[in-house]
């Protein structure tokens, strides 16, 4: 995973980052439970997060994360996307 620090102003703090896993189907499988086949997928991750000192020990901190399970084994896909926010 990567992520990118900066303050744009002194009170306010943003986090962008990516991350990215990836199985090819190579491994292989040792679980006689395991549904025979290989697996493959590619697991992206974009996120961010802004984070705003209000002072006094108290800040507003809020994030979005988006995920996407590339699954290449069948024909299913799945996206979802996740707001947060917090008083810490």
């Amino acid at each position: 995973m990567t992520t990118i620090r900066f303050k744009p102003e002194k009170r306010v703090t943003v986090n962008l980052g990516y991350s990215i896993t990836r199985v090819d189907g190579t491994i292989p499988q040792f679980n006689v439970l395991q549904p025979l086949g290989a697996l493959q997928y590619k697991y992206q991750q974009p996120v961010a997060n802004l984070t705003v000192d209000l002072g006094h020990k108290l800040a507003w901190n809020t994030g979005w994360n988006y995920y996407q399970y590339n699954e290449q084994s069948g024909n299913r896909h799945q996206r979802e996307n996740t707001i947060q926010s917090c008083w810490i």
